[in-house]
């Protein structure tokens, strides 16, 4: 057996605010195709894996830093940041499981974030006096211009294409397209970093403990936020950066661009597809390919410059997470095994008990079958995956010509708060007078309709959650608050796709294609995350 001391090989440069890890002989193993066994152990003498060479792709062989390391956890696991469900609670409970809680900040304004903090640091403070870190999410999508004359001509296309759904539920027409959430701006870097630096000042053995020592991720999808939004995060002493490819081409885009982690999203994965580069139409890879060719393309880095206008992240390349259809321990060893530094789970999540999910969506996923999930943009407008219903089957053939995310978003934001009530009613005895069901749902709806540029402000995720503080508006997709639905609409909506009664027929349901391992009952996060460990056994 080779023993190899990474702690000589370590080279550490303040850089992104972390710690980078570079290990050149690891590097030069991983690419000889010997087959003998390596044991590799950190500076301090705790062994970190044992692998083969020629593979060599086991969490934590490609440097002395591992991924727990990096952003500080006890474990290689980055619970997925749901926008929605990841609220604080069920981030503040993975942190104090082990794992990396993330917390789905893409709909939230300066203040609404600064609250979601603190209420995650309050919880996590119950169980450790240290101050965990915490992952805040954040969007770099396109902001679309409603001046365009092509996405003003889709808008409208959809609006038309829309009207028969809510002639069905009797809402009116169908309202003007408001594109909102806006990407990553100004305000909300100056509140991460406010809030940064508060936390730390707050801790201050924590800073003296190691100035560099992460007390915040922060992560992106759909790319990464211009250089002037980006740099000052990469510049921060404690707060490691993240971003998700979902291609070989956009993980290298993202180490060019000197990203600590890339999550790497392979076509399993339930929710929207991260791509920045990704053209209509396109397939995607699954998991553990894209593992492989990513950490290919890492470990045999072309010999060229960088784009123009890129800095050279250079002495090492990002960490490598793995996401989309991992769901159990098993799962969890096959990527990890392909190569990726650790992973990044969500739908399995979803089961916790923690985690903020309407009933209607609960049932569908626990009713759902292998097979029973696709992708569409008929939703939100992003290309998502999500469980089959009624609408995306009738919509199927025509979301090539849609607006784009969150544009298509904000137009079904009314179907599916209305769809949800309607899977509310189908759930229960429905013993309230029709015609005063029917009376209230319509004022309601109207009112909706009227004022949805302000009510999809609040929850323009395209999923079945509230995003904001829960005010006004209530267009979440979830039981509470809304109003029951008309008799119509109860008729036309009381079954799911598998004819399962109790789940809205228009709703998004994300979930990946790994949905039908998912536990029957809601269990404590911790436990969630106690069914991967295994994997690094």
């Amino acid at each position: 057996m080779l023993l190899v001391w990474a702690s000589c090989a370590r080279q550490t440069r303040k850089r992104n605010g972390t710690v980078r890890r570079c290990c050149a002989s690891m590097h030069q193993l991983a690419s000889t195709q010997a087959r003998a066994a390596v044991t590799f152990r950190t500076g301090r003498g705790r062994v970190a894996h044992t692998a083969m060479l020629g593979t060599l792709a086991i969490h934590g062989s490609r440097g002395l830093a591992t991924l727990a390391e990096t952003v500080g956890t006890r474990y290689s696991v980055i619970q997925a940041p749901m926008l929605g469900s990841a609220t604080h609670k069920l981030a503040a409970a993975v942190a104090a499981a082990g794992a990396l809680g993330s917390i789905g900040s893409a709909a939230m304004t300066p203040t609404q974030l600064r609250a979601e903090v603190a209420a995650f640091d309050a919880l996590t403070q119950h169980h450790t006096d240290a101050m965990l870190p915490v992952n805040l999410n954040f969007f770099c999508h396109p902001h679309p211009n409603m001046r365009d004359a092509v996405t003003a001509a889709a808008a409208r296309r959809a609006q038309q294409q829309l009207q028969v759904f809510y002639d069905e539920l009797q809402l009116g027409p169908v309202p003007l397209p408001r594109p909102t959430p806006r990407p990553f701006h100004q305000p909300i870097l100056d509140a991460v970093l406010d809030i940064h630096a508060t936390r730390r000042s707050q801790h201050p053995s924590c800073v003296r403990a190691s100035r560099t020592r992460c007390c915040m991720v922060v992560s992106f999808h759909f790319g990464l936020p211009e250089d002037d939004l980006l740099q000052p995060l990469l510049q921060t002493p404690g707060i490691v950066t993240a971003a998700t490819a979902t291609t070989q081409r956009e993980a290298q885009y993202l180490s060019s661009r000197g990203v600590d982690v890339v999550v790497a999203q392979g076509i399993e994965a339930g929710g929207h597809r991260g791509s920045f580069e990704e053209t209509p139409g396109t397939t995607g890879c699954g998991t553990v390919q894209l593992i492989e060719d990513v950490r290919h393309a890492f470990d045999h880095p072309p010999p060229h410059t960088p784009p123009s206008g890129h800095c050279d992240a250079a002495t090492s390349p990002p960490l490598l997470v793995a996401a989309g259809g991992i769901m159990d321990a098993g799962d969890a060893s096959r990527v990890l095994r392909a190569g990726a530094d650790g992973v990044q789970v969500g739908t399995a999540f979803l089961a916790a008990q923690e985690a903020v999910i309407a009933p209607s969506y609960w049932r569908a996923l626990t009713t759902a079958s292998t097979g029973d999930t696709r992708h569409t943009r008929a939703l939100s407008g992003g290309n998502a995956r999500g469980i089959v219903n009624r609408y995306m089957r009738d919509m199927e053939g025509h979301e090539r010509d849609l607006p784009p995310f969150p544009v298509m978003n904000s137009l079904t934001a009314a179907l599916r708060l209305a769809g949800a009530a309607a899977a509310a009613a189908a759930s229960t005895s429905a013993t309230a007078s029709t015609s005063a069901v029917a009376s209230s749902f319509a004022a309601s709806t109207s009112a909706t309709a009227s004022t949805s540029a302000a009510s999809v402000a609040m929850d323009d995720d395209g999923d079945d959650h509230l995003d904001g503080d829960g005010a006004a508006g209530d267009d979440d997709g979830d039981d509470h608050g809304a109003v029951a639905p008309s008799s119509t609409a109860r008729e036309s909506v009381t079954a799911g796709p598998e004819g399962v009664q109790g789940v809205n027929d228009f709703g998004a349901h994300w979930a990946g294609t790994g949905v039908s391992k998912l536990a029957a009952q809601r269990v404590p996060a911790a436990t969630v995350l106690q069914g991967f460990l295994p994997a690094w056994d």
